[in-house]
């Protein structure tokens, strides 16, 4: 897989709601594979301000009191991932969402090439390797 260049990388607030053994991933209008909420850090934004924006959009969950988990480069993205301490809500697919899943990391499901790596990182063991 051919990587961006790290300037080139885009800066992306990833966030990991974890319940009940399972993950909230969401789908983009138009899209056929599901990722962890998210999305670019704007100019001025910190990473955890962009990862609580981002997750407000998408799902309509407010969160608060970010822990910062990971760094992770996929090819077209540098993924600062955060856990929130404090979730209020019930996510609800926005404008640009299709579709809201909570997966269970075994059941078959098309996910972007970054979702299964993140994951799995020892530091969150969701999905366990093999």
């Amino acid at each position: 897989m051919r990587y961006r260049s790290d300037a080139d990388a885009r800066q992306r607030a990833t966030v990991l709601i974890i319940e009940n053994d399972m993950v909230l991933l969401t789908r983009d209008r138009g899209m056929d594979m599901f990722i962890l909420p998210g999305g670019g850090i704007e100019d001025g934004e910190s990473q955890e301000d962009g990862a609580a924006r981002e997750l407000l959009e998408e799902t309509g969950l407010i969160a608060r009191e970010f822990k910062f988990v990971l760094s992770h480069r996929s090819p077209v993205a540098h993924h600062h991932v955060f856990i929130p301490e404090i979730v209020e809500g019930t996510p609800v697919a926005s404008r640009e969402i299709e579709k809201i899943t909570w997966w269970d990391g075994i059941q078959p499901l098309k996910t972007t090439s970054s979702v299964v790596p993140i994951l799995s990182d020892p530091r969150i063991a969701f999905v366990k390797p093999g």
